[in-house]
This record gives structure tokens, sequence and C-alpha cells, in this order.
């Protein structure tokens, strides 16, 4: 009796917890942008294209969804909310480029709140190659969005 109780209560939660996740990536703001390069989030590499961001978490470590055009590719980001110390009035995704490669490093509301992935393996590589070559911080690219 109390293995059938405590397995109910765990599928409650799992319900709940998935149902709330939906709802939160249904209200959440859907953006899209057209990105003219490839580029990495996290360890995925993905490539050149038109990509919707959905949030699917409103907490400070949210997630992130990009699923391009077609749903063809997607990744998933854990992500840190911060506020920009000032507002624009641009949505846009921040990218890190080393070199020919390019590692989203962010993604800002016109609101001024603003998703910060956090730095992976492969761009703390880069940054090192790319440090011992020119000795110089990531070039800052920045590609617009556009609420849909």
């Amino acid at each position: 009796m109390k293995r059938r109780t405590c397995i109910g209560y765990i599928f409650l939660s799992l319900f709940v917890g998935l149902t709330a996740i939906s709802a939160s990536a249904q209200t959440g703001g859907r953006l899209t942008a057209d990105v003219p390069f490839d580029f990495q989030v996290g360890s995925r590499a993905l490539s050149a294209g038109e990509y919707t961001i959905r949030q699917l978490s409103s907490s400070n470590d949210g997630l992130l969804l990009l699923l391009s055009k077609g749903d063809k590719q997607s990744s998933m980001a854990s992500t840190r909310v911060v506020e920009a110390t000032r507002t624009s009035r641009r949505s846009r995704m921040v990218f890190n480029k080393y070199g020919e490669r390019y590692f989203l490093a962010s993604i800002w509301d016109s609101r001024g709140e603003g998703r910060i992935l956090p730095q992976s393996a492969g761009e703390r590589n880069a940054r090192r190659e790319t440090a011992s070559i020119k000795n110089a911080a990531p070039e800052i690219v920045v590609v617009e969005l556009a609420l849909r």
C-alpha cells in the first residue's frame, strides 16, 4: 500500500513538473533569428540558418530551446538570468568569435533581461588557442532577434 502511494506521488510530481514546463514554454516569448554562420551551443554544433528560441523556464537557471527551421537541428541550453545595466530596444543573440568559430554567449530581450550561457570546454579551448596567436579578447558578434 505504501509503495503504491509513493509511486502515485512520483507520477503526480512528474506530471505537474512537465505541465509547468509546457505551460511556461507556451507563454514564454518565442524569438526567431537568422544566424548567418555555423555556431556552437555548449558542445552541440549548429548550422547557419533560421532558429526559433523558446524559453522553457522562467527561473534564474532556466532552460532555452533553440530549434532550426523545420526542426532539423536543436539544442537545449541551461542559462542564468541577468539584468542589463542599460536597456536596448532590440532583442539579440550575442556570440563570442574565436578565429572562425562562433559560440553562443547570451540572448537578450528588449526589456533588458538576458540569459547567459556557461562557457563550454570547446570555447575555453578556442579561447586559449586564439589568445596564444593573437593575444586578444574574442570578437563580439550580434544577431538581431524578431518576436513571433
